[in-house]
């Protein structure tokens, strides 16, 4: 079974991811979150964006400090590919 391929917002999948990223962490590691409103959609499968999220943030657990933090950004970087994802073809 295939998943749909959609435009989706990767600020909005990590806001989402929030409460699952937080039960994989002892509850002495912190989450700041620091997400660029600019960053434009992009097109794929908000699940599987979701599961490379959480996979990212399952190797730092394995590799952090008790009481560290996990800092997740997201931010617009301007040149030709940040024009192509303002205007896709796709």
């Amino acid at each position: 079974m295939t998943t749909p391929i959609t435009r989706e917002n990767l600020n909005r999948v990590i806001e989402d991811s929030y409460q699952l990223l937080r039960s994989t962490l002892d509850p002495a590691v912190s989450i700041e979150l620091k997400l660029d409103p600019a960053v434009p959609s992009l097109i794929g499968d908000a699940l599987l964006l979701q599961q490379v999220v959480v996979n990212l943030v399952q190797e730092v657990r394995e590799r952090i400090a008790t009481g560290g933090s996990v800092h997740i950004a997201t931010r617009l970087i301007e040149g030709d590919f940040a024009r192509l994802l303002r205007n896709p073809t796709v």
